[in-house]
């Protein structure tokens, strides 16, 4: 079994992937708030559960951070919840 020093390049991924992170989550959450009939942490409740992941790790996370979508939202989710509110976005920004 190999140990992360003998691979330097998964410690540059990690940090790489966490810049990623912070630099998605304050855009998703301002574009998640254009979703008619959602507030940002029902949207991304709605896009968990349409990747049949569900929300768990979500909620467990909201707890963590009272209540902070934007803090609360993992890596993992980021796919998930552009791909299910994009068009739904995509269209209020551009009027349709």
């Amino acid at each position: 079994m190999s140990t992360i020093t003998e691979y330097p390049e998964k410690e540059a991924y990690h940090r790489g992937l966490n810049i990623y992170i912070d630099a998605m989550r304050p855009m998703l959450v301002r574009n998640l708030r254009q979703v008619k009939g959602k507030n940002p942490k029902t949207a991304v409740i709605e896009a968990l559960q349409k990747a049949h992941k569900g929300p768990g790790d979500f909620e467990d996370n909201l707890l963590r951070t009272d209540n902070d979508v934007e803090r609360s939202i993992d890596h993992g989710d980021i796919s998930w919840i552009i791909s299910t509110h994009w068009n739904a976005v995509f269209q209020n920004q551009f009027k349709g």
